[in-house]
């Protein structure tokens, strides 16, 4: 079967389980003590579900995680993300410890951090005790190694504490991991609100698109898009690459890419798509280089076959954002994944602001358009004009896969009854 919405699920009273993606950046308070959420907008896409079900009188458990911590560390505590959820939901926040023999009663919903291990019969006690309407958000999921080993396991040790599985964790959603794949079979499982909604309009990219179809693909980590970007080559027009990947190619078209930063590892692969694909990959026709990103006098454009030695490639240039810019107003179908050079540097933000720019202009009536990806959202942070983009994905890795094509397990576990 399709995925099935939590809105088809009978959720009235139940516990349920909610794997949500709170994976937000944090920064020092001005004190230099504690963590704060820099960045709430996936902590904001996480909303409508979590709403929903407490408008509903459910207990629930959420479950997230943050970084990629090996073991326990308390710099990727999800304490500041849950702190933070509390305050967009409105609830009073109150932090529950190894000291916590009973959970404390309210007459209005509260929104709990357990800091403590699940598993123990104490914690399932105090989260059983949860009244309707409140929540709870668990500790950092991958502060336990069984989390990334997809152990049985521990997926079983997750679905005792709840009677229903609500997965809403889209850029989670690609790689097999127990509070995904081990855990949603064990429970009736539907989608959540953002990831129907990721679905839903990444497929429009895939599923009979209005052409001309552009995808406009930077970033330097090749191996993560590969997959992603030889399917987005198959159903594309064309594909605009800047950035590092564009480096890749030029060093796979036999030029000189100095002291660029380059995805090597990747350089075979990249040479069977310009074997593949030629026809529709589009690179810059000309690049803005320096000798490195803090050494402002030194910056040139130039022609990718006149790199110096010792230049790094940092962005697009003039000529090329012409030429980007007229493929991009041709489509009818817009994807964006991935800077055009290193836009956190002024000197070198304007290929991507300026493609950025005219990206969100086209969408939301001209043009179909979708971004998504860590860099991608926060170039379109920069570019002040998010708004006018049809879909953010939070994904990063899993939109990229999606939109290539490939089978995400936490989707296809959800399609099983």
């Amino acid at each position: 079967m399709d995925l099935v919405s939590l809105k088809k699920a009978e959720v009235v009273g139940k516990t349920v389980l909610v794997r949500a993606d709170l994976d937000v950046p944090l920064k020092k308070d001005q004190e230099q003590k504690n963590w704060e959420v820099e960045d709430d907008f996936r902590i904001r896409r996480a909303l409508p579900t979590i709403q929903y079900l407490m408008s509903r009188n459910t207990k629930t458990i959420v479950i997230a995680h943050l970084g990629r911590p090996k073991e326990r560390d308390e710099n990727f505590s999800l304490l500041p993300a849950a702190s933070r959820l509390a305050e967009l939901l409105n609830l009073k926040f109150l932090v529950i410890g190894e000291d916590a023999q009973k959970l404390p009663q309210y007459s209005l919903p509260h929104l709990f951090f357990f800091s403590v291990d699940f598993r123990k019969d104490t914690t399932k006690k105090l989260l059983a005790d949860l009244n309707p309407g409140d929540v709870a958000v668990l500790e950092n999921i991958r502060f336990y190694p069984e989390e990334d080993q997809n152990a049985a396991d521990f997926g079983k040790a997750m679905a005792e504490l709840g009677e229903i599985f609500v997965n809403d964790a889209f850029g989670s959603s690609y790689n097999e991991r127990a509070s995904i794949t081990a855990l949603a079979p064990l429970l009736p499982h539907f989608s959540g609100l953002e990831l129907s909604a990721e679905v839903t309009a990444l497929s429009r990219v895939l599923v009979r698109p209005k052409r001309p179809v552009v995808v406009m693909v930077g970033g330097i980590k090749f191996s993560d898009k590969i997959v992603g970007l030889k399917g987005l080559l198959e159903i594309c027009d064309h594909a605009v690459v800047g950035g590092g990947l564009a480096t890749l190619f030029y060093l796979a078209h036999g030029y000189n890419i100095g002291k660029s930063k380059a995805d090597l590892a990747s350089l075979n692969d990249v040479k069977d798509l310009l074997r593949n694909y030629r026809q529709k990959i589009v690179l810059p026709v000309d690049v803005v280089v320096a000798r490195s990103p803090d050494n402002p006098d030194s910056i040139r454009v130039r022609a990718p076959e006149k790199i110096g030695p010792a230049e790094m490639v940092l962005d697009v240039g003039p000529e090329t954002v012409k030429k980007f810019s007229a493929i991009i107003k041709s489509a009818n179908t817009l994807a964006w994944s991935g800077p055009m050079g290193l836009f956190e540097v002024k000197s070198f933000s304007h290929g991507t602001l300026a493609l950025g720019r005219l990206f969100a202009s086209r969408c939301r009536g001209l043009a179909f358009g979708v971004a998504g990806g860590g860099d991608t959202l926060n170039a379109v942070k920069l570019t002040k004009m998010g708004e006018y983009i049809d879909y953010l994905s939070t994904g990063g890795s899993a939109s990229l896969d999606f939109l290539g094509g490939k089978k995400l397990p936490g989707i296809e576990v959800l399609k099983k009854s």
